[in-house]
């Protein structure tokens, strides 16, 4: 069932505070959003939460940036931080402990001390069929994002298609929930009157789309809307008419214009020319929230001329589930699949390397939007993400391409986030890209409606944050040589559990099969815990 909730009816009183100050309410156990910025100065923050009743205290710990700066022993509603710096981002939230032992945490709240407006700036970098496990070649992405940031090393597409997955980020709801099931049922499937884009846009953000926007969005919206078309919510308007490297269009603010075929006409420089554009012509002290959504390197991957010599001395791709030799227990899909011939393999492996030379240029991209921000004088005040919409398979389980299937080489992604104030580390928690949407949200400040995804925004400061344990994979319509590849799925951090809606399953225990090789499904052994997933995702279909 599609949902379609109006925004009002999930607005939150207390979201927006006075003096402009950014903060962010989180959904806690034991608080509805009670700890509030009443005022802050060049030196000083304070915080106020007396609208919390804590009974039975032991004591009260400030934490900022997810670490504890004070601790009171007894109750108090007030605290005044006195150790800020001008130009600087701080994320609060309060503990209370009480006799008994247990804890309860208020929301966290967010100070950009040298904003005028409220909540951070966002930079989304988003890419088109990008495998998790590709970060590792992109060296300026390595410097300015990883390093510094968090990086999520089990993130996944909820949806592992293109047009599914983008109106997740776009909305936070799972696919049975916003309508798009697949890049079949396209562009015109999502209710654009209410996503990321109006939220912000409603709360005085500067917004852009650069690049990618949904498939399907073409000239066919004659027939549905007035052409050329831009959806609710965006300020600035660059989208891929046809996509492309070189030779394609795009609509620019209600108009389309063609690029050719030049050097100064491939696409990912010209988005990326944009994307600067954007943030110099953004006045300092008005919120923004870039998407930047280049096409690479989706196939035929086509790279800049410079960086066509690059990768050649790479080892062939050879996990254990390359070529797969046994797939007797695997579903029916995967065993109508030939096993690869050598010329299958070699041109595997080419298109690999052409991947890897196309995401060059995004790698620059990254380094001229941060260079952007830090000119000026922002890098205090942004949050930077990558990520993709999907992966890529390159040759396991006999698949020489593709991007559907509930496996890691297609299901999981790459993300990494940069936020101010937050210690760099790599975490392991289960990720979905639709918890980007409730983050952004959590980073900016701004209302939204319900969504299934999760903030990360806490737990980008406090690794122990109380998270999931398991999420769903799921992809239901398509076209119709891919009806036999339609499941649910239950993903955990060492199991994969997937019922197709042709009736095939499959169980993996990845802590000892992390190629997902056996399907232990029918093995008894197993059986008490598959019954277990098997709730799990029942559960997860009616959300």
């Amino acid at each position: 069932m599609i949902r379609g909730p109006q925004l009002g009816r999930f607005l939150a009183a207390g979201l927006l505070i006075a003096l402009a100050i950014s903060y962010i309410p989180e959904t806690t156990h034991s608080a509805e959003s009670p700890l509030q910025v009443i005022r802050k100065t060049a030196t000083s923050v304070t915080l106020d939460w007396r609208g919390w009743p804590v009974p039975n205290l032991n004591q009260l710990t400030i934490y900022r940036n997810g670490k504890p700066i004070i601790t009171f022993q007894q109750a108090r509603t007030s605290f005044v931080d006195t150790t800020t710096g001008w130009g600087e981002t701080f994320a609060y939230f309060v503990r209370a402990r009480f006799n008994n032992g247990t804890t309860a945490d208020t929301n966290t709240v967010w100070v950009t001390t040298n904003a005028l407006s409220t909540g951070l700036n966002v930079i989304l970098v988003l890419t088109d069929d990008q495998r998790w496990d590709t970060l590792q070649y992109m060296p300026r992405v390595q410097q300015l994002l990883v390093q510094p940031g968090v990086t999520f090393s089990n993130a996944f597409a909820s949806t592992p298609q293109c047009c599914p997955s983008r109106a997740g980020l776009l909305t936070g709801l799972f696919s049975h929930n916003h309508g798009v099931l697949s890049n079949r049922i396209n562009a015109r499937g999502l209710k654009d009157a209410s996503t990321l884009a109006t939220w912000l846009r409603g709360a005085g953000y500067r917004t852009a789309l650069i690049g990618k926007y949904l498939n399907g969005y073409s000239e066919d919206w004659k027939l549905f809307r007035p052409w050329p078309y831009t959806p609710p919510g965006w300020s600035d308007w660059h989208a891929f008419r046809t996509e492309g490297y070189y030779d394609y269009r795009l609509v620019e603010n209600g108009s389309e214009v063609t690029y050719g075929t030049g050097p100064e006409d491939y696409s990912t420089l010209v988005l990326a020319s944009k994307a600067v554009d954007f943030i110099t012509t953004t006045p300092v002290g008005q919120p923004f929230f870039l998407l930047f959504t280049p096409r690479a390197p989706h196939i035929p991957a086509i790279s800049e001329r410079r960086d066509k010599v690059l990768f050649v001395d790479l080892s062939p791709w050879r996990p254990p589930s390359f070529n797969e030799a046994d797939v007797a227990d695997k579903p029916a899909w995967v065993q109508l699949l030939p096993p690869l011939t050598a010329d299958d393999a070699a041109r595997v492996e080419r298109r690999r390397i052409k991947q890897l030379r196309s995401l060059q240029s995004v790698d620059r991209a990254v380094q001229a939007i941060y260079d952007a921000v830090a000119a000026s004088g922002r890098l205090d005040s942004t949050v930077f993400i990558l990520t993709s919409d999907n992966g890529w398979a390159w040759g396991e389980h006999r698949m020489a391409r593709g991007k559907i299937c509930p496996y890691d080489e297609c299901a999981r992604v790459p993300l990494v986030v940069r936020v101010p104030g937050a210690s760099p580390r790599v975490d392991a928690h289960l990720i979905t890209l639709i918890d980007l949407v409730p983050s952004i949200a959590s980073w900016t400040g701004i209302p939204h409606p319900k969504v299934d995804g999760t903030s990360i925004a806490r737990l980008v400061f406090e690794p122990n944050t109380s998270w999931r344990d398991a999420m769903l994979i799921e992809m239901l319509d398509g076209e119709s040589d891919e009806q036999a590849m339609l499941y649910s799925a239950v993903r955990t951090r060492t199991q994969l559990y997937v019922e197709y809606l042709n009736g095939d399953r499959e169980f993996y225990d990845l802590k000892t099969d992390p190629f997902a090789l056996l399907n232990a499904v029918a093995d008894p052994v197993s059986a008490s815990l598959i019954e277990r997933l098997r709730t799990r995702l029942e559960a997860f279909r009616r959300q």
